[in-house]
């Protein structure tokens, strides 16, 4: 079991999920730690799609692939069962078709 995990709840992301229980409830189902790991989920997830972007400024698939993820990734921890297209859906103004085209191309 991980530290500061409460016995009832599962220690593996999966069997967090699986359990329906997610990172953003935080660890005691309190406010305060369901705002520390929402803001710094956000905040690790972010630095990362900069750093892949700044690896290839010019390149638009790259940066829309990065947006995806960081997108996505915020959409799952709300939604765990989420699909792709899904968190598309609920982020991103463009058609899903379209936006997945761009990246795919």
């Amino acid at each position: 079991m991980a530290r500061g995990l409460p016995p009832d709840r599962p220690a593996s992301g999966g069997a967090r999920a699986a359990a329906g229980w997610s990172l953003s409830e935080g660890i005691d189902g309190s406010t305060s730690a369901k705002t520390f790991f929402q803001e710094r989920i956000s905040d690790v997830v972010s630095r990362a799609s900069n750093d892949v972007r700044d690896l290839a400024p010019r390149n638009e698939q790259v940066r829309d692939a990065a947006n995806l993820i960081d997108s996505a990734a915020l959409h799952y921890l709300e939604n765990p069962g989420a699909t792709l297209r899904q968190a598309i859906k609920t982020s991103c103004d463009q058609d899903v078709d379209d936006l997945l085209g761009w990246i795919q191309d």
